[in-house]
C-alpha cells in the first residue's frame, strides 16, 4: 500500500515521479520474479496526460495490470487510487472483481476501491 505526494504544483509532480521511481526500483531489486499487488493513493489523475505517462511508466516497466474500478456515476477527477497486479513464474493471478465499495463511501476524500483475486500455482 502506498500514498504518493498530493498537490498540483510542479514540485508535487516531481515528488510523485521520484516516489514512483523508488517504488519501481525497489520492486525490480526485491520482487522481480514475484507476484506483486501494489495499491494505494497514488494521486495520479489519468485524465492528465503528463500524469498518465507516469502510470504508464510504472505499468509497462513492471508488467502490471490495473484494476478498472471507475464508475460513470463518480467524478473521474477523484480517480487517484489504484490497484495494480502481476503474476510470477510460479503463481498466476486473475481478477475476479473490482470496483468501488459503496458501503464505505464518504469515509475518505477518495472513493474506496476493492478487488478480489484468484491466486493459483501455475
Amino acid at each position: 500500500n502506498t500514498h504518493l505526494d498530493a498537490g498540483g504544483a510542479k514540485s508535487d509532480f516531481q515528488a510523485r515521479e521520484k516516489q514512483l521511481k523508488k517504488i519501481t526500483d525497489y520492486i525490480e531489486l526485491n520482487s522481480l520474479d514475484n507476484l506483486v499487488i501494489l495499491a494505494g493513493d497514488m494521486n495520479i489523475n489519468l485524465l492528465d496526460e503528463s500524469e498518465a505517462q507516469m502510470m504508464d511508466y510504472l505499468t509497462e516497466r513492471l508488467g502490471f495490470k490495473m484494476v478498472q474500478w471507475h464508475d460513470d456515476s463518480l467524478d473521474y477527477s477523484l480517480a487517484l487510487d489504484y490497484i495494480l497486479y502481476r503474476a510470477s513464474d510460479v503463481l498466476d493471478i486473475s481478477l475476479i472483481s473490482g470496483g468501488v465499495d459503496e458501503s464505505l463511501l464518504g469515509l475518505s476524500d477518495h472513493p474506496p476501491i476493492k478487488a478480489l483475486f484468484d491466486i493459483r500455482k501455475k
